[in-house]
């Protein structure tokens, strides 16, 4: 059964608002209380979604992963390594990755280095 626009929204928002937090502080300093109020969600709301702030956190890791290898899948299927089109494509995939606030956040400091190692080894 799909999910409500409701649940998606509530996720979400959610996701959107551990990000915006992470943009200024450590994710382990961030707590469930923080991140519902600026959401404007209940915390007991944040617990019918998430065991844990961590599990929230899997799932946009996971999320951001099948993007990096969707890209990458599309970028080696339809070009050759060393070809002009490949190198453009390389640039504009690299230029979206850039304006990914989501990714630039994960891929900082403040993100955590097991998701980092993946993407990095994913072939980026």
């Amino acid at each position: 059964m799909p999910e409500s626009r409701k649940v998606q929204y509530t996720r979400m928002v959610l996701a959107d608002g551990l990000i915006e937090l992470m943009k200024t502080k450590p994710f382990d300093k961030i707590t469930v209380r923080e991140l519902c109020d600026l959401a404007n969600v209940h915390r007991s709301t944040f617990y019918i979604h998430y065991e844990d702030i961590y599990a929230l956190l899997r799932v946009i890791e996971d999320d951001a992963l099948a993007w990096v290898y969707a890209s990458l899948e599309e970028l080696s299927g339809t070009y050759r390594e060393g070809d002009e089109a490949y190198l453009r494509s390389l640039e504009r995939l690299s230029e979206c990755f850039a304006k990914n606030t989501q990714l630039q956040v994960l891929m900082s400091e403040r993100g955590d280095v097991n998701f980092q190692k993946q993407v990095f080894s994913a072939g980026f």
